[in-house]
Formats: structure tokens, C-alpha cells, sequence
């Protein structure tokens, strides 16, 4: 059984526990044999001999650790900036966008997706589509480029002249 034929939405859900939680309650043999499958690879994983496929213990646990459906990426832009000649990092594509400040000149952008998520936090529950895009402006007077997380709400219209005749 693979769950993404079964449940093709599934890793557009958050936060992940919740779903979880949720499918233990309402799918409980559906979740037990998901769970059985995924320690089934991880262990095959571990004692497979080609490099290319085979994880090491340690990396396997923290995958489970992290449920890395919605990696926090925060930390890997934080080793990024912490070289000196880096300002500003930008990734995409987990999910949830996020903006994060560490000093003045240390920003942190994730963009997020431009897909449909379903949230399952009161807060915003439901279906969220936030087209998150990462703006950045060059002052003129040479400085710092700076960020600015946007979000998309249409199409950009470009000014034409009215023709008269």
C-alpha cells in the first residue's frame, strides 16, 4: 500500500501531528500498517549495502524525530549566515512560509508553496492557498539589498497607451 495513492493530500496537511493524531483515531488499521511499513523501510534502509540507498541509524531517527514533512529550515539558514559574507537566505518549497530575523543584517526568508494546504489549526482551519513570493529591493544609494515577503493576490498589469485614432 502506498499512502499517497490512497490519501494523494497527505503531504499537504499541517501541522503534521494533528493529521496524525487525527488518522490513529478515524484509521486506526490504515495508520498501524503505514507505521509498520515505514519501520519496515527504515530497517531495510539501515542493512541495505548500496550507498546510494542505505541511511545510517542516526539519520533515520532524526528523520522520525523531525516528522519531516514540514522541515523547520530556520536552523539551516541560521549555519548559512553564520558566514559573514551572507546576508540574507532564502528557501522555498516546505509548505509554510516563515520570516526570521537574527541581527540587523541576518534575515532568514522561506517562501512557502504556491499549492493548496489544509490546515488543521483552529486558527486557520481549512484549505490555504498563499501565493508567498520574496521581493527584493536595491537601495540607490548602493546598500544592503533587503527582503520583504509578499504575497501574490492577482495578475500584474502592464500599462499600455490608448491608441487614438
Amino acid at each position: 500500500m502506498k499512502i499517497k495513492q490512497h490519501y494523494p493530500h497527505v503531504d499537504k496537511i499541517r501541522p503534521f501531528g494533528k493529521m496524525l493524531r487525527w488518522a490513529f483515531l478515524n484509521e486506526t488499521g490504515t495508520m498501524i500498517k503505514a507505521f509498520f511499513m515505514a519501520m519496515g523501510y527504515f530497517v531495510k534502509s539501515a542493512f541495505v549495502k548500496d550507498p546510494r540507498r542505505h541511511w545510517p541509524l542516526k539519520r533515520i531517527i532524526q528523520v522520525i524525530a523531525e516528522s519531516a514533512i514540514f522541515p523547520d529550515l530556520s536552523e539551516s539558514a541560521r549555519k548559512v549566515l553564520s558566514d559573514e559574507r551572507v546576508h540574507t537566505v532564502i528557501f522555498g518549497h516546505t509548505h509554510v512560509y516563515q520570516y526570521r530575523q537574527w541581527s540587523e543584517n541576518k534575515e532568514y526568508f522561506n517562501t512557502g508553496t504556491w499549492t493548496e494546504v489544509t490546515s488543521l489549526d483552529i486558527v486557520s482551519l481549512g484549505k490555504i492557498t498563499k501565493l508567498t513570493y520574496v521581493l527584493i529591493e536595491y537601495p540607490e544609494d548602493g546598500g544592503r539589498p533587503r527582503g520583504r515577503l509578499k504575497e501574490w493576490k492577482g495578475y500584474h498589469k502592464i500599462e499600455e497607451d490608448v491608441a487614438i485614432s
